[in-house]
């Protein structure tokens, strides 16, 4: 191989670190910013320990990914990782699951910040 091929092999940057504030981002920040204020009516003080379960939960799926990134350094995440795994119809829908939920989590952010204003 010469350089100018190798140039366009992709590096993994995102470790675990990376990892646990992606899916605790997506998770744990949409739930507190768009239901945040009617669950603590609901919830009262004890929000903070279902903010620290949820935040436990989180954990599971991220040293899954980090474990997965680290063990298949493949670009495509969620998609590499099916089809290597599994098959290949089982990794487009997992993809396009993965896909379609990032665009409601994205959704809701978006309806979360024009709440705010």
């Amino acid at each position: 191989m010469n350089e100018s091929q190798n140039n366009k092999v992709l590096t993994r940057a995102l470790g675990l670190p990376e990892c646990v504030t992606i899916t605790a981002g997506a998770v744990i920040g949409v739930g507190l910013f768009t239901v945040g204020s009617s669950q603590v009516g609901i919830l009262g003080g004890s929000i903070i320990i279902a903010t620290i379960i949820a935040f436990f939960l989180v954990l599971w799926p991220s040293a899954i990914y980090g474990e997965l990134g680290a063990a298949l350094p493949l670009a495509g995440g969620t998609y590499a990782y099916a089809k290597r795994a599994i098959n290949y119809p089982v990794a487009v829908f997992c993809s396009w699951n993965y896909t379609i939920a990032q665009i409601g989590i994205g959704g809701s952010e978006a309806l979360a910040f024009a709440n705010y204003f």
